[in-house]
């Protein structure tokens, strides 16, 4: 698996872009490229290893639930600017009602946008264009 990244740079943010294969191999590589990055860019461990569950569990979600991009991938970014982490992941499923479901300790699955919820100051969803397209920020400054 070779993801296509690029990076965008300037006036004070960091961003980057992959398109990975869509496939559950792909949330490891989203996982370790975006620690990469935002170390580099001087994020606090804390909101690092947040931002690595939350890039985890969308990208999984992505890859479970979604379906690919017409290229046959999921696109996944990131941007650090004003003190706020912002990850983008995008994928062509319809989700059409996506929630945090409550809490419960019987079951195995289905915590993933608790835990987003849990960690993120915000999430969101947007449905233009004919996917999916899930927004996280988690704040730190």
């Amino acid at each position: 698996m070779t993801p296509s990244p690029s990076s965008r740079r300037g006036r004070g943010d960091a961003g980057t872009s992959l398109r990975l294969p869509f496939a559950a191999a792909s949330v490891g590589a989203a996982r370790r490229q975006l620690v990469a990055s935002l170390k580099a860019a001087g994020v606090p461990d804390e909101v690092v290893s947040d931002a690595a569950l939350v890039v985890s569990e969308l990208v999984t979600n992505a890859v479970r639930h979604g379906r690919p991009t017409a290229s046959g991938h999921v696109d996944v970014s990131w941007r650090v600017k004003g003190g706020r982490v912002r990850i983008t992941v995008v994928d062509q499923g319809r989700g059409a009602k996506l929630a945090a479901e409550p809490r419960t300790t019987d079951r195995t699955g289905g915590r993933g946008l608790a835990i987003v919820e849990e960690l993120c100051d915000s999430w969101t969803t947007d449905h233009r264009g004919g996917g999916l397209r899930v927004i996280a920020e988690l704040r730190y400054a």
